[in-house]
């Protein structure tokens, strides 16, 4: 077995693979957005309802309640990540494919509950209604 180490150790939900530090917390917001809130027994309260807003009209309207329900729920259940800017990076015309970046504070071992450590880090989301999924590309570069 290899030796991993890192602040945060998860497995990849995909692969079986380890996951480490920011690379597990992009699991973990992309895990909470795509959760509709009440379908998880015993954590009724986790998710964030994303994805209710898939059939609705590509306005700004709804972009907008995008931005709010996503950085509710994550600054809600991701104690290693602070959300600080949301920008729709790419569209395309109408056929309802969004590309969003999410930039906020890292703190390595906030899920510890410890703030001392701090890095800026942006990940980037991409939001394909037509198909009904949330894809995570992961980290931006």
């Amino acid at each position: 077995m290899p030796t991993v180490v890192g602040n945060r150790i998860g497995v990849n939900r995909l692969t079986g693979k380890y996951l480490t530090d920011f690379d597990h917390v992009v699991q973990s917001i992309w895990d909470i957005i795509t959760t509709r809130i009440g379908t998880r027994v015993m954590r009724l309260n986790y998710g964030g309802d994303v994805l209710g807003l898939i059939d609705q009209p590509a306005n700004r309207q709804t972009i907008a309640s995008f931005y709010a329900k996503m950085a509710l729920a994550i600054n809600t259940w991701e104690p290693g990540f602070r959300v600080t800017k949301f920008a729709l990076a790419e569209t395309d015309n109408g056929g309802g494919r969004f590309v969003f970046d999410i930039q906020g504070i890292y703190f390595p071992r906030g899920h510890l509950g410890d703030y001392s450590i701090a890095e800026d880090a942006t990940t980037r989301f991409i939001m394909a209604p037509t198909s009904g999924e949330l894809i995570i590309v992961g980290p931006a570069q």
